[in-house]
């Protein structure tokens, strides 16, 4: 069944199936076809969205497990509706109740699921930068400790409410020290078994159910969690070391979702592991419990062609079986062909955009912002400082690894052996942020000619910034993303490169451009949105009709939102901003005389951002006496100004929050919101902006 309109439902927090099927009707009289599914395989323990799983072969229990999905796939289609589920193949939670990855922290690169992950098992040893403070405090301070997991039947390090198993052959050291006859019979058996302690683990099991066992093994357990020396050479013998979380900025060994290092990529490119990955869902999809796929982030892929033409041969072909990808498309770029009905939409926002922003107000809103805030640089500037922040800083290890396999390709020809590993890593970082979008695609078919034009692109960026002393290193490196090389073998070693750049270009724009430039640069704010480019202000009608019909030509089946889940703003707020280009001086002369309202610490920049922001949230009907309204707009401003503020990582951030900046820079939120008078002027300037908006 085609999809012709859906509605997104994030399960959770309150959300499960039997939930959602009591609602079914009431989606279908409102003339939705198909409902659109957050993710549903078992989740991390207390997750609240869904796209952190620990397994992709079961439905989560918390939801209502397999049974209460198959009573909602009866429910839907009783009711006429089909079901789209948000799959997620680029990552899993780096969690123990994931049984692949337990198995990797307890059995390093001899695990069976070690080729499960994108881990780099050259490195000593697999580095989890969980701790909150430096590792040599936490251990002198007591909070690393060691205790027996009965739930695993195994031994494992603690840390807070954190359990990290340790390496089997490594429980001879607790085992020899519990004073149990039978505990150190099977204290040799671990100690001899090197490869995996797999010959032992039976007896241990055995062991377990014996309540003088467990005394004495926590007995032992808490032992060696007093003795610092002890412990410390108990920790040394893992196959994992545990660190600082800050170390995994440029340490991390395991490629990650973006920045964050619970959650771990999978290599879905291998042939073994995308079969272990799609078993469930793919029997879903088969059996028409499932109508499509919605794909999330498949720019993390090693292989998005690949994996995409694999998917549609494991679940049908395109008439039958629906599959859409989250793919953000850069301006002017289109969607590669692949086997899919389109993209998730963000395009769409964009042009509608264009077409409802008055071209005509530009020149008064940005000379209105030059006004407010001071000397305003160009966004592009803007977004190439901050993709250079973002991969010096942010992504440290990922750009050392880019450097480390361009070294390596460098040094086995004598024209490039003399490029020194500082002279790369400031080529990869100009070429990082000279690319025009998010990702090319060069895989061991080649480049494609779209990809050889971003490419090209991205080094006449590149070199013209001049950052880069010697343009021959920026001129390899665009032969290694070419893989233009004579040999196989060198080919090979480009393709690494080529195929780990394109992983981390992607996160470099998201995480540069959408949450950090976006809160820094905010003349209009509705266009600093997913997908879209906030210096293109308005397009023409023509304009979007032409985009439309491209539209409709290269992905005729794709999603048409106004808002997704990953939209900075809802549809209704960015449509009152939108008419802020028809009235640009209204605008002016409003914030002009409220100018100076915030105070504190709240410079002129955040102080035009938040009277945008509280105009997109205005109450449609708020009444300036009531007094409880306002606190609860008050409470929303102060939360997202907090967000805006380490967004943008000036004076603050989320690695390195200064409290003390922030309170004194939103305190004034206070102040406004709660006088009634502010209330009143306020909800009469913005009128014709909401009532505008609502239009």
């Amino acid at each position: 069944m085609t999809p012709r309109s859906t509605y997104r439902v994030q399960l959770r927090q309150g959300i499960d199936f039997a939930a959602l099927g009591a609602a079914v009707n009431y989606l279908a009289d409102l003339g939705v076809s198909h409902l659109y599914l957050s993710p549903i395989m078992r989740a991390a323990p207390g997750s609240t969205h869904g796209y952190d799983a620990v397994s992709f072969d079961e439905i989560d229990p918390d939801l209502g497990g397999t049974e209460g999905f198959e009573n909602l796939v009866q429910t839907a289609k009783s009711a006429g509706l089909g079901l789209i589920l948000d799959f997620v193949p680029n990552h899993m939670s780096a969690s123990i109740e994931n049984r692949w990855w337990r198995d990797v922290l307890e059995r390093g690169a001899k695990s069976a699921f070690a080729n499960h992950f994108d881990i780099d098992w050259t490195a000593p040893k697999l580095l989890l930068p969980i701790l909150g403070e430096a590792y040599g405090r936490a251990l002198e301070d007591g909070r690393l400790g060691v205790a027996f997991d009965g739930r695993h039947t195994s031994f494992v390090m603690t840390y807070g409410d954190m359990r990290v198993p340790l390496a089997p052959p490594s429980y001879s050291r607790i085992l020899a020290r519990m004073g149990h006859d039978t505990a150190l019979a099977v204290a040799r058996q671990f100690a001899a078994d090197h490869e995996s302690g797999g010959t032992a683990t039976p007896a241990l099991f055995e062991l377990a159910s014996d309540p003088a066992f467990r005394q004495a093994a926590d007995e032992a357990c808490a032992a060696i969690s007093r003795d610092r020396d002890a412990l410390h050479e108990l920790l040394e013998a893992q196959v994992w070391r545990v660190a600082h979380w800050r170390l995994g900025r440029e340490g991390l060994t395991y490629r990650r979702f973006f920045e964050i290092v619970d959650l771990i990529g999978v290599a879905v490119e291998r042939p073994a592991v995308f079969t272990a990955a799609h078993g469930l869902v793919a029997e879903l999809v088969r059996e028409g419990k499932l109508d499509g796929l919605r794909l999330d982030h498949i720019d993390g892929l090693a292989e998005p062609k690949l994996y995409l033409e694999r998917l549609r041969q494991l679940i049908g072909d395109q008439e039958r079986r629906y599959l859409a990808v989250e793919k953000i498309l850069a301006d002017g770029e289109i969607l590669r062909q692949w086997p899919v009905a389109g993209t998730t939409g963000y395009e769409f926002i964009a042009a509608v955009a264009g077409l409802l922003v008055d071209a005509r107000g530009e020149k008064a809103i940005t000379e209105a912002y030059a006004s407010f805030v001071g000397e305003v640089r160009s966004f592009e500037d803007l977004s190439r400082s901050t993709k250079r922040m973002i991969l010096t800083r942010n992504l440290a290890g990922e750009l050392d690894r880019l450097r480390d396999l361009a070294l390596a390709v460098a040094s086995a020809d004598r024209a490039t052996r003399d490029f020194g590993g500082d002279s790369l890593r400031r080529a990869i970082v100009e070429l990082a942020a000279a690319m025009p979008v998010y990702r090319t695609y060069v895989s061991v078919e080649g480049p494609s000619e779209d990809d050889r034009a971003v490419i090209a692109s991205a080094i006449a960026g590149a070199t013209a910034t001049r950052q880069v002393e010697d343009e021959a290193v920026v001129s390899f490196l665009g032969r290694l993303l070419l893989l233009d090389f004579a040999t196989p073998e060198l080919q090979a070693a480009a393709l690494q490169f080529a195929t780990r750049f394109q992983q981390t270009s992607g996160p470099v724009m998201a995480k540069a451009v959408e949450d950090t430039a976006f809160y820094r640069w905010n003349r209009l704010v509705a266009l600093n949105e997913v997908g879209g480019d906030p210096a293109h202000f308005g397009g023409s009608v023509e304009a979007f009709h032409k985009a439309m019909a491209d539209r409709l030509e290269r992905q005729p089946r794709g999603l048409t939102p106004l808002a997704t889940h990953d939209t900075k703003r809802g549809a209704d707020g960015r449509a009152r901003l939108y008419t802020l280009s028809e009235a640009p001086e209204m605008w002016r002369e409003a914030v002009t005389d409220l100018r100076g309202r915030l105070s504190g610490e709240a410079d002129p920049d955040t102080e035009w951002l938040f009277f945008q922001s509280l105009l997109g949230t205005w109450p449609f009907d708020l009444d300036p006496a009531d007094g409880a309204a306002a606190v609860a707009l008050r409470e929303r401003m102060q939360a997202y100004l907090l967000k805006a503020l380490r967004e943008g990582k000036e004076r603050t951030s989320w690695g390195a929050p200064d409290s003390a900046h922030e309170d004194k820079a939103i305190a004034g939120t206070a102040a406004v919101i709660d006088d009634p008078a502010f209330r009143t002027e306020f909800g009469a300037r913005v009128a014709p902006f909401v009532l505008a908006g609502a239009l």
